[in-house]
């Protein structure tokens, strides 16, 4: 649906192939893709909400497992509020982006 984003995972599959890149990496990068993919879609339903929230912590696992707990910023703090804020006030597309970049 987003090509751009497709190519890019495709390019970090590769990389992961090839050692380029360790596996948690691209895990990590593969999960923020599936949760750009949904943000930045122009309607959300209940079910990718809660899709959303489990990707987000999902991803913050393993974020965490591959580069520490010290490179979290409060920034990814905030962004596991992003399904809440869908929610609460039905934003979704590129306003999300704006608070937790």
């Amino acid at each position: 649906e987003y090509p751009g984003l497709e190519r890019f995972s495709n390019q970090c599959f590769e990389a992961e192939k090839t050692g380029l890149l360790p596996a948690k990496a691209y895990k990590s990068i593969r999960l923020l893709c599936e949760v750009v993919e949904l943000i930045i879609k122009p309607a959300i339903t209940n079910d990718e909400l809660a899709t959303l929230h489990r990707l987000l912590h999902e991803h913050h696992k393993v974020f965490t497992q591959a580069h520490g707990k010290w490179a979290v910023s409060i920034n990814y703090h905030m962004a596991l509020h992003i399904p809440d804020i869908i929610a609460d006030y039905a934003w979704t597309s590129t306003w999300i982006l704006v608070f937790c970049v």
